[in-house]
């Protein structure tokens, strides 16, 4: 599929999504150069589509019209290498279009990836304002990986992850991509061994106050082996044998991850033994572990 094809596909669901009426005259008149301006947009005839938009904006009426043209016109902007600009217009766009959460998130993420392509420092605030604007939608979730990608080269990974858990203070206390943050910056701790509890913490807040979010059961897991390197086993098994108790309701929040209950079942032998179980105990996990497992 060409970009030009792609260009015509985000205008046709975003026409579709906010729920423009039609066709008449005026409609078809209307989306014809509205196809015009995003293929000049997504050739990189950003000139002739700034200037189409102007035009199409003077005349544009409802969300339904304004908001494509805006896509389009950040996009453009963007390409020109006019950041600020850019940034302001998926500002509009984000408050204008909160009714089309899917394609506007998406069309900002588009724009902060053109932005990094050419300035990774002013990306940044594009993938942050996405975060914020709409944390409950997929693009939300990518973006988070992009903030931290182009927060270390400059920050290390100590600072990114302290950065990253004050930019999480700033997303919705139930935004879905707070999790993504949190996850992240926990990873991050981990990874240069600089305040285990912390990421401990971290893991907490994800498992207490996202246990439908993808990452829940992935942060148990995360959870139990820093446990198991801070020589806590105990509490490790602990953490393990939650993770096991969800196999029973998670096809009810859509998370059944058949080979980490695997993997969790798999460790809990040894990880009790070296919390000082006994044998007897321990073979009784190992029996039900091949139980489940082992057909």
């Amino acid at each position: 599929m060409t970009r030009c094809s792609l260009g015509y596909l985000l205008i046709v669901s975003i026409l579709a999504a906010v729920g423009c009426q039609g066709p008449d005259a005026r409609r078809q008149a209307f989306t014809k150069d509205l196809v015009q301006l995003e293929t000049d947009a997504a050739l990189g005839r950003y000139g002739e589509a700034i200037a189409q938009s102007s035009k199409l904006l003077a005349v544009a009426t409802g969300a339904c019209e304004i908001c494509p043209v805006k896509v389009a016109l950040a996009r453009s902007q963007a390409g020109l290498g006019l950041n600020d600009q850019a940034l302001e217009t998926y500002r509009q766009i984000a408050k204008e279009c909160a009714d089309s959460p899917l394609d506007s998130s998406v069309a900002m993420l588009h724009l902060a990836r053109w932005v990094a392509e050419n300035d990774s420092l002013n990306a940044i605030p594009v993938f942050k304002e996405l975060v914020r604007t709409f944390p409950d939608e997929p693009a939300a979730r990518q973006a988070v990986t992009w903030i931290k990608d182009l927060m270390l080269p400059n920050n290390g990974q100590a600072q990114t992850a302290n950065e990253l858990m004050q930019f999480a203070n700033e997303i919705r206390p139930d935004g879905q991509a707070k999790a993504n943050v949190l996850y992240t910056a926990a990873e991050l701790l981990v990874a240069t061994d600089s305040d285990s509890q912390l990421a401990l913490d971290l893991y907490d807040q994800i498992i207490t106050d996202f246990p439908a979010h993808g990452l829940s059961n992935d942060a148990m897991m995360a959870k139990a082996h820093l446990l198991i390197n801070l020589d806590r086993p105990a509490e490790a098994v602990k953490v393990l044998e939650a993770l096991l108790g969800r196999r029973q309701w998670s096809f009810l929040i859509g998370s059944y991850e058949v080979d980490l209950y695997k993997k969790a079942s798999e460790m809990l032998p040894e990880v009790a033994a070296k919390a000082g179980e006994s044998p007897k105990e321990i073979e009784r996990r190992q029996r039900e572990h091949h139980r489940r497992y082992s057909q």
